[in-house]
């Protein structure tokens, strides 16, 4: 045994622990499950690695978190004869991942608690983020709009007008404003901040508003408006950075950011400075309504990853008689590399808002050996893998079975960046491009909702698909969602300890 086993488990220098004696130092809550999923991954032909985290109590009494990462070696008959691998020592990681989660599970919660309205638009004043929406308005009918497409001009006007002094002046503002929405017209307390890029530039604004009480009940909701006023200052706090100079509108994370933290989360929950990292990544944000060409209309989009931030969209080819092959559908945190000379076109389904990644940044992060470079290879190697199971689906599963994987693995993708519960997930896709993703005809998609329906799998109505019967619906697909977690650093850092 290495010396560095005993050094993780607490045993004296020199010691020789038998395998019995290392074991009943793992914790009483995580003995069991690190032996099912060892178990699960040595039996499982197809697992090339084994990964497990858990706890140890060492003879002093002090708990230690630890991660063993393994790969996996097997005979001609797929059966595992040894592991070879690291074992490391994540006590800081895991308190840094609690205080992370900590603090973000609080700016959630603010989020979905508060009564305020937080936005940000783009140097056009177009809503590119909204959270809370009142006055009937909804986030998904508003991204894309300014002011003037959503309520009346002399309303929209002064609007505007405060907010362009804002990005003009780079001085935050407070005005008290009337705006309307199909539900009448409301007073708000509005606070403007300017936002900027990582070079200092202004790039739009980020705003926080507070419904301002009627009249005669401006007495009665004095409290409410207090405690509206401190959920304002909390959020603007964790939405923008303060400065000397007043609140800067860089931002910690913006809804592209927030989403791409959430599916490298797959991986490896980031330390505030990795994400920091990932935050200063963005150089613009761009937005396109639906049904429209990611064009290449622009010098800066040619060859530029874009990370999708908010919505849904394809990727596909058409063929001299004019029939269309999709490709790959994406979501909220995954990336696209726009690049003319690539011979397939994207398009947006529903309304997007996307940024635009700086490509040398991002690569001097690949290159790196850190744990945000693992965490994008493993997104990467994701993205291939997701590709690898789609040749297989038409080329191998029956019509049903095609159907019933989509689903599953969209559920899951989306699953990953907080887009979809256990009972199902918003869904845009209409009969006719599953059919064109699955090879299949608007009139056999139908036929295997139907069926699906009919075994009380799932139903697939007004754009949301609900998941009845989980269980029945995998079996079908025959779904092993391995490889939606294939862990590509596990195997770059395996080495022999001996």
């Amino acid at each position: 045994m290495s010396p560095r086993i005993n050094q993780l488990f607490g045993f004296p220098v020199g010691s020789h622990p038998t395998i019995h004696e290392i074991r009943a130092r793992y914790h009483s809550d995580d003995r069991e499950r690190v032996a099912d999923e060892t178990a699960a991954a040595l039996n499982d032909p197809s697992a090339g690695f084994v990964r497990n985290r858990f706890r140890v109590i060492r003879g002093d009494g002090t708990i230690r978190w630890l991660e063993a990462r393994g790969k996996i070696y097997r005979d001609g008959q797929g059966r595992a004869v040894r592991t070879i691998g690291v074992m490391l020592d994540i006590t800081d990681q895991k308190a840094t991942e609690a205080a992370l989660e900590e603090s973000w599970r609080r700016f959630e919660q603010a989020l979905a608690n508060t009564t305020v309205v937080v936005f940000q638009q783009d140097r056009a004043l177009r809503y590119t983020w909204v959270h809370n929406p009142k006055l009937g308005y909804d986030a998904q009918s508003v991204l894309g709009k300014t002011d003037a497409d959503l309520m009346p001009l002399e309303l929209a006007g002064r609007l505007e007008a405060i907010k362009r002094k804002v990005i003009e002046t780079g001085r935050s503002a407070r005005e008290e404003v009337t705006t309307q929405g199909s539900e009448g017209r409301g007073q708000y307390d509005l606070y403007i901040e300017p936002k900027r890029d990582t070079e200092g530039s202004i790039i739009g604004i980020t705003c926080a508003a507070i419904e301002i009480p009627r009249a005669e009940g401006a007495k009665g909701n004095a409290p409410g408006r207090e405690q509206a006023l401190r959920d304002r200052d909390y959020l603007l706090d964790r939405i923008g950075t303060r400065s000397r100079g007043g609140v800067g509108g860089k931002g910690l994370f913006t809804v592209c950011m927030n989403a791409l933290r959430r599916k490298l989360g797959g991986y490896a929950l980031l330390t505030p400075a990795e994400a920091a990292t990932l935050s200063e990544l963005e150089t613009k944000r761009r937005f396109l309504a639906a049904k429209r060409e990611v064009a290449l209309t622009e010098p800066a989009a040619h060859g530029a990853t874009w990370l999708i931030g908010n919505g849904w969209v394809y990727c596909y080819k058409l063929l001299s008689a004019g029939d269309r092959q999709i490709i790959s559908f994406h979501v909220p945190g995954d990336t696209i590399a726009v690049d003319g000379r690539a011979g397939h076109t994207y398009a947006t389904i529903t309304d997007c808002v996307f940024c635009e990644i700086d490509n040398r940044a991002l690569n001097e992060i690949k290159r790196s050996q850190t744990k945000l470079a693992g965490a994008l290879d493993w997104s990467a190697a994701r993205d291939q893998t997701i590709l690898e199971q789609h040749l297989v689906t038409i080329g191998r599963r029956s019509a049903i079975a095609r159907v019933a994987h989509l689903m599953l693995e969209l559920h899951a993708r989306l699953q990953l960046v907080g887009q979809a519960d256990d009972d199902g997930f918003r869904c845009p896709l209409s009969q006719e491009m599953i059919g064109d993703a699955l090879g299949l005809t608007n009139i056999h998609v139908n036929r295997m909702l139907r069926q699906l329906r009919e075994l009380g799998c799932l139903t697939f109505r007004h754009g949301y698909v609900r998941i009845e019967n989980l269980e029945h619906l995998v079996e079908i697909a025959e779904f092993d969602p391995t490889y939606l977690n294939h862990n590509c650093a596990a195997e770059a850092s395996a080495v022999a300890t001996g």
